[in-house]
Order: structure tokens, then sequence, then C-alpha cells
């Protein structure tokens, strides 16, 4: 359910996410129920739309995730798409496709249906953007980094962070690291 991203002649890609502590799983789980089922949108001109659709769906109610949220909770990974779990979905995607917007494999704003919990966006956010892997695990980072206590990331991150900074101290620093040929660039 939602870790396998692609699919094509027998041959799967698994999200990063199927790597998390088992621990994690469960509390992952409704955010991949979402993603399985984001919708995508962009302008019928081809333009990503991207500030447009932010304002029209913030109007609607609900809230954003992913990249725009975890920017605007850390300042970090300028934002490359606007995932969005409106209030109403159908209200959503009408204002969408009444103000130019049609749905596109590639669209870059991305409607979520809501399912689990919300009471707390900070940990929905941070879940969510473990559940999508890639990118969103170092902006999982960020945000356990700024709010330890609302991801209650403290164990199994910590860890993961402790060790990171300690092979970052065992190869000190970027200057040591070597390309994809095993060689070490001057």
């Amino acid at each position: 359910m939602g870790f396998v991203i692609a699919s094509h002649e027998g041959v799967f890609t698994l999200r990063d996410s199927v790597f998390l502590p088992p621990s994690v799983i469960p509390k992952i789980l409704p955010s991949l129920l979402a993603i399985s089922q984001e919708q995508k949108f962009r302008l019928r001109n081809g333009d990503l739309g991207i500030e447009k659709a932010r304002r029209l769906l913030m109007k609607l109610g609900g809230f954003p995730t992913l990249d725009y949220a975890a920017y605007e909770l850390t300042g970090y990974q300028t934002p490359t798409a606007f995932h969005f779990y409106p209030d109403s979905l159908e209200q959503a995607i009408q204002v969408l496709r009444e103000s130019g917007y049609v749905k596109s494999p590639r669209g870059c704003v991305i409607l979520l249906p809501k399912t689990g919990d919300f009471s707390d966006q900070i940990q929905r956010v941070f879940y969510d953007s473990l559940a999508v892997g890639g990118r969103g695990i170092l902006d999982a980072i960020a945000i356990a980094r700024r709010y330890p206590k609302e991801t209650g990331s403290a164990g199994y991150l910590h860890s993961l962070l402790k060790m990171a900074s300690k092979v970052e101290q065992d190869i000190g620093g970027s200057d040591r690291l070597v390309s994809s040929r095993g060689m070490r660039e001057d």
C-alpha cells in the first residue's frame, strides 16, 4: 500500500520509506494511502500554476503539506510542488477546473484526500515527508531538528542523526568525499 512508486513489466521501485524502522510504518500508513490517491493538476497552458493554485486553495480551507509546508516550517529546500489536503476534495477540484487547471501526470499542484489524524499539523507534515521518501526524508529531518517534541522523533531519528554526524566527522567534511568511481576528487 503506497510503498511502490512505479511498476513496469514486472519491475517495480520502492519508496525510501519502506526502509524506515517498523515502529514508524503504522504512523505513515495514512500518508501513504493519501499519496497513492493523489490528483495532480497544472494550468491548461502548460504552466505549473503553483502560486495561483495555492492562493485559490487556501481560501477553501485545508492545509498544505510536503514541500511547501516543510519549507514554511524549516526554511529548508525550495518547494517544487504544492501538495494540499482540502477540506472538500470535490470543491477543490471544481475550483481548479474553473480556474483553468487540468489533470496531468506531470502536474505540480497535488490534491490529497484527508485520511488519518490531522490534529497536529507539524506531526502530519513530518510523517507525510517520511512517507514520500526522497527529498521528503531531508525535510523530515529538518522538521525533527526544529520540532523534536511535536514529531516525537527523539528515538530512531536521533540515532540516525548521530550516525550521520559521526560519518561527517570521520570523513572530515566534503574535501574527503569520493566520486562515484571510488576515487578521491581533489
